[in-house]
């Protein structure tokens, strides 16, 4: 897969579930809004009519018996009606045909009768209170459940955004490292040092192949132009000998001009120590390079130099001196 396609997907992928976690809590919330205002209308609006017949009455016991023309009367079957215009429980019409038959002797004085509307009313109350809470507890359960869901989907999204940094670190993050790695490597003498194929996305194993013909091609002119090289399996062998070496180990020509270095050496690159790496090129190009504490040359053949880092000396010889440059002697 190209790395386009790669990161267009992967970004689509986080994109899709943050959507999915809004319209999932836009699709809670119009759920739970609805069954909140049934609560309202419904159960609150008969309790509500209830109570204005218990008040009514009430004051038929203090004030004695209506006659049908009563005010009282009238807002008696008003609030009975508003009751049969909203059952919403299977319970609630035998209730109201109970309050039906005994309202009118009720509200003429009949203790019986009374004491009949009174209970049937308490029972109308009590069958909407017990509706409420029921419908409170589905609300409940339903909020819970779609917080857990948004649970769910945010630690969906976190897993899928490990998966998706990890992924491209390895797809995107490795070949920067590895073409990095060979650049440097070849600029510090490894001339053999060629970038891997055939583990990364298209695009970076073109720029690999490329920037592997190109150095192919600059080490081609480089051994026909002259002057000393390390060629075949000698220089296999120098590379493999250095690499051995505990301590940075350089091979320059005569000029100065760096041909080969070891890992230790590779690492002193970017560090405050890579001034030693400086001192040592001079120290060749100035000419025979004189006995120096911290520096070891060795004569190859009257073509170039090896030289050995003994970068605990020399950082003694710094810290002593106050100054990070290495002196010399």
């Amino acid at each position: 897969m190209r790395i386009k396609t790669e990161i267009q997907a992967a970004i689509g992928a986080l994109l899709l579930v943050q959507i999915i976690t809004s319209f999932g809590a836009i699709a809670l919330l119009s759920r739970m809004a609805p069954a909140i205002e049934e609560i309202l209308e419904e159960n609150v609006y008969s309790i509500d009519a209830a109570e204005d017949m218990l008040v009514i009455l009430a004051t038929v016991r203090i004030r004695g018996p209506f006659e049908p023309e009563h005010e009282d009367w009238k807002d008696f079957e008003a609030a009975l009606e508003r009751t049969r215009a909203n059952v919403t429980e299977p319970a609630e019409p035998l209730v109201i045909e109970v309050i039906s038959a005994s309202y009118r002797p009720a509200l003429g004085g009949e203790s019986e009768a009374l004491l009949t509307t009174i209970d049937a009313l308490r029972q109308l109350a009590h069958i909407n209170r017990q509706t409420m809470i029921r419908r409170d507890e589905q609300a409940k359960a339903l909020g819970i459940a779609g917080a857990w869901a948004a649970v769910f989907l945010g630690f969906g999204g976190f897993a899928l955004s490990v998966v998706i940094v990890v992924r491209l670190t390895r797809r995107v993050v490795a070949p920067f490292r590895e073409l990095h790695a060979t650049v440097t490597g070849f600029q510090r003498g490894d001339l053999y040092r060629r970038s891997r194929t055939g583990a990364f996305p298209l695009e970076f194993e073109e720029v690999a192949r490329v920037l592997n013909t190109l150095l192919d091609e600059y080490q081609v002119r480089r051994s026909q132009g002259g002057g000393p090289t390390i060629q075949g399996l000698d220089r296999s062998a120098l590379l493999h000998m250095i690499d051995r070496a505990p301590t940075p180990t350089l091979v320059y020509d005569c000029a100065g001009k760096l041909i080969a270095s070891n890992r230790a050496a590779l690492d002193l690159d970017a560090t405050p120590q890579d001034v030693y790496l400086s001192q040592a090129a001079e120290l060749v190009a100035s000419g025979a390079p004189t006995p120096t504490p911290g520096f070891r040359f060795h004569a190859l053949a009257d073509e170039g130099w090896l030289c050995e880092i003994d970068l605990e000396a020399l950082d003694g010889k710094a810290a002593k001196a106050g100054t990070p440059e290495p002196e010399v002697g």
